[in-house]
């Protein structure tokens, strides 16, 4: 299902030579980025498939799982909004807290927010039950899972086969796996993870891959969260104005800046071969920026 909002012909792969710390990356970026401002990158394609039995099931209720910085929130909000449906975010956190951009931005698009307690967001399972009883079509958090992965594979539209090295972002590993199913022989996919201590990660991830894909080449590197998720460091947001400056690529603090510093690193310590081509798959995402001091980053 394409929504009349979104702007594919956008997305294209540009070549970035960045030099940080003495050390020279080359690498191609998949700008998914562009395909729209909130509905862009991983968002729209694990959105995909979701509304194709939204729309063959004439439902008009959608509600969602996600916290105070959930670019899937804020990118749900907006393809209800464009396609006049009704949307709910159930949002792990207190309703009194200070409102986060992203937050505020799902709200201007018509998205209800229901404030859940961190134990209660725990049960899911229970929490779907009963929005499903009342008439909703539920969007697993994050988009996880086989629907959300089958959409990713079109990424791979954009994707010329010549790369080796595919390298993204991962939160639920739901991207990681689309890209994992649609890899020929020759590529790997490297998925970096935003979050602290997220051992489950891998296991999750595979258990969206059948048995022939989880004998293709991937690794996860789980050492540049820069404390958690959605935490981020002088540190980050100095490379993240590097990047931008040096090759006008814009990151979020949140995922993409993550990937291409942990890409730069891993590039610097001689894990990829030397003949690699390395594909960066910009996940969008770059409405959560907002929510940073005004002039913390120069774009």
């Amino acid at each position: 299902m394409d929504l009349p909002i979104m702007e594919k012909e956008k997305v294209h792969v540009e070549n970035i030579s960045f030099t940080y710390e003495n050390h020279l990356l080359e690498a191609g970026v998949l700008r998914l980025d562009k395909i729209h401002e909130e509905i862009s990158g991983n968002k729209f394609f694990k959105l995909l498939r979701h509304f194709d039995l939204i729309q063959a099931g004439c439902v008009r209720k959608i509600a969602s799982f996600g916290g105070a910085y959930s670019n899937h929130i804020a990118a749900l909000a907006a393809a209800c909004n464009a396609l006049g449906l009704e949307s709910v975010g159930i949002i792990r956190g207190d309703a009194s807290a200070p409102m986060s951009h992203t937050l505020k931005q799902a709200k201007r698009y018509g998205m209800v927010l229901e404030f859940v307690s961190r134990q209660e967001y725990q049960n899911k399972a229970q929490l779907t039950s009963a929005f499903e009883l009342k008439g909703y079509y539920v969007i697993p958090e994050g988009g996880f899972g086989l629907l959300g992965a089958s959409g990713v594979q079109m990424m791979y539209d954009w994707i010329d086969d010549s790369y080796t090295d595919l390298v993204c972002a991962v939160g639920t590993g739901t991207t990681m796996a689309g890209l994992v199913k649609g890899a020929k022989p020759h590529q790997r996919v490297w998925g970096v993870s935003v979050l602290k201590g997220y051992e489950s990660l891998t296991t999750e991830m595979e258990s969206m891959l059948t048995l022939d894909e989880l004998g293709r080449t991937y690794t996860i590197a789980h050492d540049y969260h820069f404390g958690g998720y959605a935490k981020y460091s002088k540190t980050m947001l100095d490379f993240m104005n590097q990047v931008y400056t040096q090759c006008q690529l814009p990151t979020d603090f949140v995922y993409t800046a993550k990937m291409l510093f942990a890409t730069w690193d891993m590039h610097r310590k001689g894990l990829f071969d030397e003949q690699a081509k390395i594909l960066l798959v910009h996940t969008g995402g770059l409405q959560g920026n907002k929510s940073l001091a005004e002039h913390a980053l120069l774009f």
